[in-house]
């Protein structure tokens, strides 16, 4: 697997243990991952997954250390995975967050991700 992976729907799921752990860590040559707990066709459709679900599953979905681009798309959780501050992710140059609403501090990234050259936020409501 190679260049781009986009995992939709992942809001829709009830247990931790249906995250099919695809061992994206892995996948060395997956450059650019978006991970999107909203639904494309109904983005208005309530994430079901409780915020530690949300935490959880992000953190099962680690991506390889190579990747250079990460989005992460309607996560309803508050708090965001040490992993994304892993200076193991030293190619990571971007990070879009989009209608990740509950999010409440995430500068720590900034710190902790010498590489990163752009954080963007959509959506935000704090």
């Amino acid at each position: 697997m190679k260049g781009k992976l986009c995992i939709s729907e992942l809001g829709k799921l009830v247990s931790v243990d249906r995250v099919i752990v695809g061992n994206l860590k892995t996948k060395s040559k997956l450059k650019d991952l978006k991970l999107n707990w909203g639904c494309p066709q109904h983005p208005d459709e309530d994430n079901v997954c409780s915020e530690q679900m949300n935490l959880s599953v992000l953190e099962r979905l680690k991506p390889h250390c190579s990747i250079s681009s990460l989005e992460i798309d309607s996560y309803k959780g508050c708090d965001l995975p040490a992993l994304l501050g892993d200076p193991s992710f030293s190619k990571l140059t971007s990070i879009d967050f989009s209608s990740c609403k509950q999010i409440q501090d995430f500068p720590w990234l900034i710190a902790r991700l010498p590489s990163l050259t752009s954080l963007s936020l959509y959506k935000f409501e704090k």
